[in-house]
């Protein structure tokens, strides 16, 4: 998973060359439509949150761990 406010294309490409398969984006920063279609494309979700990085961070640490 990817905590981050960088809401543009290059940010999948990121994701999708270190397998990463969840992006957060912070303080409600809007996701452009060619970002929504690659993360489509590529199969990574993106989650928007009004958190900051640090809050996101905290709140996703008291999580249990997944199972995969």
């Amino acid at each position: 998973m990817l905590i981050t406010i960088q809401n543009h294309l290059n940010t999948i490409a990121v994701c999708s060359l270190d397998g990463i398969e969840a992006i957060v984006i912070c303080h409600s920063r809007p996701i452009p439509d060619d970002m929504a279609e690659a993360a489509k494309r590529e199969g990574v979700a993106i989650v928007v949150t009004p958190m900051s990085q640090f809050e996101a961070s905290a709140a996703l640490s008291e999580l249990p761990p997944s199972k995969k």
